[in-house]
C-alpha cells in the first residue's frame, strides 16, 4: 500500500511568487508517518514548496487542513478523488466544519488523528474506509518521534529540540 501525505499551501500567487503559510516542518504529518505501519510506503508532498504529483500512484491520500489552506486542500482532494483515489482529510478546520470537509473527502478525522490512525490504516488496507474517525483531544503523540526524514529537501525551517530522541521517548518528566 502507498500513502501520500500532503501539506497544502494557500494556493495563491502574487507577482510570480507563491504565497505560503510559512515553511515550518509539517510535524503533524511526520507523526502520522511514524504511526503508519512499516510495510506501508509513505511519501510526503509539501505543496508550499513543491508540486503535488496528481498522476502519481497512491492507494490513499491524507491531507491536513488548516482554515487558511482549506480551499487549496479541497482542490487537491477533489483532483485525487476524480481519479478514484480515496482521500482522508483531517486537521483543525475539518474538526470545526466537518460537513463542509465531508463534501471533499472519502473519510474525515475529527479531533486528534494519532489515536485513530492505526484503525484508519487497517480499514483502508481492508478496503472498508469509514466516513468518520473521531480521536480524543489530549497528549496525542506521547512517545512518538516524527519521521523528519520525509522533510529533507523540502525547504522547511528545521525545528531544533532541546531534548534528545531518548528523552522524547521516555517523556521529559519521566
Amino acid at each position: 500500500m502507498k500513502v501520500m501525505l500532503i501539506k497544502p499551501g494557500i494556493g495563491d500567487t502574487l507577482a510570480g511568487y507563491r504565497i505560503d503559510d510559512g515553511r515550518m516542518e509539517p510535524l503533524q504529518l511526520g507523526i502520522i508517518a511514524a504511526l503508519t505501519p512499516p510495510d506501508v510506503d509513505v511519501v510526503l508532498y509539501d505543496d508550499r514548496v513543491e508540486q503535488v504529483p496528481f498522476d502519481a500512484r497512491a492507494d490513499l491520500v491524507a491531507i491536513t487542513v488548516d482554515s487558511i489552506t482549506a480551499r487549496r486542500a479541497y482542490a487537491i482532494s477533489d483532483q485525487f478523488r476524480a481519479r478514484g483515489v480515496p482521500v482522508v482529510l483531517g486537521g483543525i478546520h475539518v474538526t470545526l466544519v466537518p460537513e463542509e470537509a465531508s463534501r471533499h473527502a472519502d473519510a474525515i478525522v475529527l479531533g486528534e488523528a494519532e489515536p485513530v490512525w492505526g484503525e484508519l490504516m487497517a480499514d483502508a488496507t481492508a478496503g472498508r474506509l469509514r466516513h468518520t474517525y473521531a480521536g480524543p483531544f489530549g497528549e496525542p503523540q506521547k512517545g512518538v518521534i516524527p519521521r523528519r526524514d520525509l522533510f529533507q529537501g523540502k525547504g522547511c525551517h528545521e525545528i531544533q529540540s532541546a531534548c534528545t530522541a531518548d528523552e522524547h521517548v521516555k517523556g521529559i518528566d519521566g
